[in-house]
């Protein structure tokens, strides 16, 4: 049986063997068109900063403090859109978080340089900008949009950053675990501050975070698992684009994909990943056009 079960209709969606979301052009084709209408998301400010000034971040920049506000201004706009909540400080009170987070981007040095190079350390370092806060899913966001924005749809090196947000980590299971072979079935991307404080486990005693590394690791063998069975490659910014926008309030496709995966039937549906038959798929004529 072919991997994918692909869909003639622009209207409706492709699924792999399992019938859950498959990672094809078509369907990242359906979601972009989704996006691009919804007024919801077409919040230029960052694009528009960013074209104001294409040395944002340099070196030559950030020697002046003044540069520190054009940083405060892109950290505003990418909580605005995404709702990271960023301007609290957490537990000790007060507003001014997108300050600070401000001073801390500006203040890690060569930061241009590493978003270029994809260091995924940044995420962590940035994530920590705020005491008593673990801001991972806004820094995430930022080196991603940021980097491509600067330097081109992929953003930088290695394909860029992956994005973490809520709705994404509740669907990665099951592409980690039927896709990639992840051998933590649950496994969600979560990162803490201090894993041990929260789980009491020892193993992460003298741990300070989880990295994004793992993280950004695993949606890259996602993505390379999928492109040997299909013929595509989805970009990180696509498949973070499609995952959160088709399952997004969306329960009742989530329960299924994390039923696939239960214990009864995660054998079962890692088995018809691996014994499907490779489906080479070229892309819809209406996605040409």
């Amino acid at each position: 049986m072919e991997f994918v079960q692909e869909s003639d209709s622009p209207f409706e969606f492709d699924f792999d063997i399992n019938g859950v979301l498959a990672l094809t052009a078509d369907n990242v084709a359906r979601i972009q068109f989704l996006i691009g209408n919804d007024s919801r998301y077409r919040d230029s400010k960052l694009d528009e900063l960013l074209k104001e000034c294409p040395d944002f971040l340099s070196r030559e920049l950030l020697q002046d403090g003044s540069h520190e506000e054009v940083v405060q201004r892109a950290v505003e706009a990418i909580d605005r859109v995404n709702s990271t909540h960023q301007a609290s400080e957490g537990p000790r009170g007060g507003a001014n978080g997108f300050k600070l987070t401000a001073r801390c981007i500006a203040d890690i040095k060569d930061v241009r340089g590493r978003l270029k190079d994809n260091d995924p350390h940044l995420v962590d370092e940035i994530a920590c900008a705020l005491d008593g806060r673990y801001t991972f899913s806004f820094a995430t966001k930022f080196c991603a949009y940021v980097s491509r924005g600067l330097f081109g749809p992929d953003g930088c090196s290695g394909g860029g950053y992956s994005i973490y947000d809520s709705v994404v980590s509740r669907a990665l299971p099951y592409y980690a675990w039927v896709y990639a072979e992840e051998k933590n079935r649950l496994y969600k991307g979560q990162c803490v501050k201090d894993p041990y404080e929260k789980f009491k486990d020892k193993k992460f005693k003298d741990q300070k975070q989880w990295q994004y590394k793992r993280y950004h690791d695993l949606i890259g063998r996602i993505i390379l698992e999928n492109e040997k069975k299909i013929g595509y490659r989805i970009s990180r910014m696509d498949f973070d684009q499609l995952l959160w926008y088709y399952y997004k309030g969306e329960g009742s496709r989530l329960a299924k994909s994390r039923e696939l995966i239960s214990e009864d039937r995660c054998a079962e549906s890692r088995s018809n990943f691996v014994n499907a038959e490779s489906s080479f798929l070229v892309m819809s004529r209406w996605v040409k056009l």
